[in-house]
């Protein structure tokens, strides 16, 4: 098929000529010397075939050189055959020597360097090239503008008195402007819209990042993510990596014990150092986005920098806070249920203690509420709601941090507020609520509620037990737990009919307490007692024994009981021992054991708040690092709880205090 001159088409593409800007450049700084010129000039076009799709094969090629745009002087010519194309784009080098004839007219001369120099033909030195492929009719012409300054500097007679020809300086004509335009915009403009100006040494005429771009023109020479600018602002190298900080997880630690935590950001370098605090920890598991730390002990909050071989630094203000106490001083911990909060406090930044009444009191929740954590980690608790004291059983189903907003599940009507409410959790994630509360002719009622089928509500079969209990007068006290397998216990003083503390486990497992499973009720005796007792904490070991501590006005200090052969009684020899004869009557105490070793806290006098840790599971305390001071201050209440890993923590209103030789 014949090309249609009309329909055959080229792109001319001086690759070698430089930017005008660039050009412009070269007018701040004067040579001592014009450079070495080429003697050819690449010419690149594109050709595509009638249907405007690019040709393929290979074409012959001529390329003129006119005085004018059209018609004009001939003078140059040269000729290229079997020039390969690939997807229509073509490049061809003109130059050095041309043919000395062509039809219809020869050419002025055979130098390319002369035929653009500016002293041949009529209308010197203005130039335009015309393309031929083929037979095929002539393109349309192309005007040169910026290579012929090279070549005519070359074919200069006294190359030392063209010194201004070597530069942008001596060009009238730039694109349309004066090379002095360029130059105003150099030396007044910020190119890269960042950090110092164009001329600034820093910035330069590099390529710091090797991404092709001029330092003037990069907005991040570094290609570190941050800008020149804020780099500049923050006091950071512009040509240098920087690192960034941007979390750390968790945010908040015990002051007394190492915490792991997890750093993240960018750039991060396996050689970099850490200043946390005071401290210097060595960082692990470095990639480019993470690395993780131990830190502490240390108190109050504290920042984090990362420092880079290169010596670079990132810094995140107020990165982590060392607790130096419970909030505001919680009083007698009694209130809620503090062992699964502790749990969630040590792993992240949930706050443990809520305003259920919104009152704006953070200090305690109330003797009729109890608070814990879901094995899910959302807020659960337990309160008072009008009419009269409706206990209603609550979870934080929104996630904002307040039960208040929560619809809930009621579970009784009390003419009177509950005491002495304990929440957990079975090992199917259901709540179990064990307190005393009071309804009309039924005064102090020892209750356990437990939502025994996961529906959601208490209103299954014996889900809600309370009746079978001797009632328990003059002023309740109560503990409840669940063990391994899902079945709740209770304990409790009752006041009335041989006053004493009674201790209830479902050890049936049918959710009530009238069984006598291996011929003993699951209601037992525990000891007499004509008061309430000083403390009273009922808890489950590692091996499944229902343990509790207890004082009372008859025993001699504090007493651990522990049903060690799972019968249901404490009757048997060894079970019930003077745990410390030196704590006096009345003084706070408690046992836990979830996640970890069964430990008790107590006060002696002195005063001395102790943590015992039965580590080895022996039965007794004696062992070495098992019976720890931890604090010389007075407290009317304390509680124990475990972390994830186990560690043991004891809180008072005076403050949290965790094992120190987990």
């Amino acid at each position: 098929m014949s090309e249609d001159p009309t329909r055959t088409r080229g792109r001319a593409l001086l690759a070698n000529a430089t930017l005008a800007l660039a050009l412009s450049l070269l007018a701040t700084a004067a040579a001592a010397a014009p450079p070495v010129a080429p003697e050819q000039m690449t010419y690149q076009g594109v050709l595509l075939d009638d249907q405007g799709m690019p040709r393929t094969g290979s074409v012959d090629l001529t390329a003129r050189i006119f005085d004018s745009v059209s018609g004009g002087t001939l003078v140059y010519v040269q000729t290229f055959t079997a020039v390969p194309l690939s997807d229509g784009v073509f490049s061809i080098a003109l130059g050095p020597t041309g043919e000395a004839t062509d039809t219809p007219d020869d050419p002025l001369t055979t130098s390319l360097a002369a035929s653009l120099a500016g002293d041949v033909g009529p209308t010197a030195p203005s130039r335009f090239l015309e393309l031929t492929v083929g037979a095929v009719g002539a393109l349309t012409r192309t005007q040169i503008l910026t290579v012929p300054y090279a070549l005519r500097a070359e074919s200069a007679a006294a190359a030392d008195t063209a010194t201004l020809a070597q530069t942008a300086t001596d060009a009238t004509n730039l694109g349309g402007l004066s090379s002095d335009v360029f130059n105003q915009i150099f030396l007044h403009t910020n190119l890269d819209d960042s950090g110092p100006g164009n001329t600034d040494p820093t910035e330069g005429t590099g390529d710091t990042d090797g991404d092709g771009a001029a330092n003037f023109v990069d907005p991040d020479n570094d290609d570190d993510g941050i800008s020149d600018g804020d780099e500049v602002d923050q006091g950071s190298d512009i040509n240098l990596v920087t690192p960034t900080v941007v979390d750390v997880v968790p945010g908040i630690g015990l002051p007394l014990v190492v915490t792991p935590v997890v750093v993240s950001g960018t750039r991060f370098d396996p050689g970099q150092t850490v200043a946390f605090g005071t401290q210097t920890p060595a960082p692990q598991n470095v990639t480019p986005t993470s690395f993780e730390l131990d830190v502490g002990p240390q108190s109050g909050v504290v920042d984090l920098t990362v420092t880079l071989p290169n010596g670079e630094t990132g810094t995140l203000l107020d990165a982590f806070e060392f607790l130096a106490s419970l909030p505001n001083g919680i009083p007698p911990l009694r209130a809620f249920d503090v062992a699964l909060l502790f749990r969630t406090l040590v792993t992240s930044d949930t706050t443990y203690v809520h305003d259920l009444d919104q009152d704006a009191d953070q200090t305690s929740v109330g003797s009729d509420a109890a608070l814990a954590y879901t094995p899910d980690a959302r807020l659960a608790g337990v309160e008072c709601r009008a009419p009269f004291c409706t206990y209603t059983y609550l979870e934080d189903l929104d996630e904002d941090g307040l039960l208040s907003d929560e619809t809930g599940v009621a579970i009784f009507e009390f003419s009177q507020v509950p005491v002495t409410p304990s929440l957990d959790f079975d090992p199917a994630g259901n709540p179990v609520l064990a307190f005393i509360g009071s309804s009309t002719g039924v005064p102090n009622q020892p209750t356990v509620a437990h939502d025994r089928d996961g529906d959601g509500s208490f209103g299954g079969v014996d889900e809600r037990v309370g009746p079978g209990f001797v009632n328990a007068t003059g002023g309740g006290v109560s503990t409840g737990g669940v063990d391994g397998l899902g079945r709740a216990a209770l304990a409790y003083w009752r006041g009335t009919i041989d006053t004493g503390i009674d201790v209830a486990w479902d050890r049936s497992g049918n959710g009530f307490y009238s069984d006598s499973p291996g011929g003993t009720p699951e209601i037992t005796n525990l000891t007499t007692s004509s008061a309430a007792p000083g403390c009273l904490a009922l808890a489950f070991a590692p091996d499944g024994d229902l343990a509790l501590v207890y004082n009372t006005p008859e025993s001699a200090g504090l007493h651990l009981a522990r049903d060690q052969n799972g019968d249901g009684d404490f009757a048997d020899a060894g079970e019930d021992v003077v745990l410390d004869a030196s704590v006096a009557a009345g003084a706070p105490c408690d046992i836990g054991s979830a996640g970890g070793p069964l430990a008790v806290a107590l006060q002696r006098p002195g005063p001395e708040t102790r943590l015992l840790v039965d580590r080895n599971d022996d039965g007794d305390f004696v062992d070495e690092d098992e019976d720890i001071l931890l604090a010389t201050t007075a407290t009317n209440g304390l509680r124990v709880a475990h972390n994830d890993d186990g560690l043991a923590f004891v809180a008072t209103n005076a403050g949290l205090f965790p094992d120190p030789t987990p």
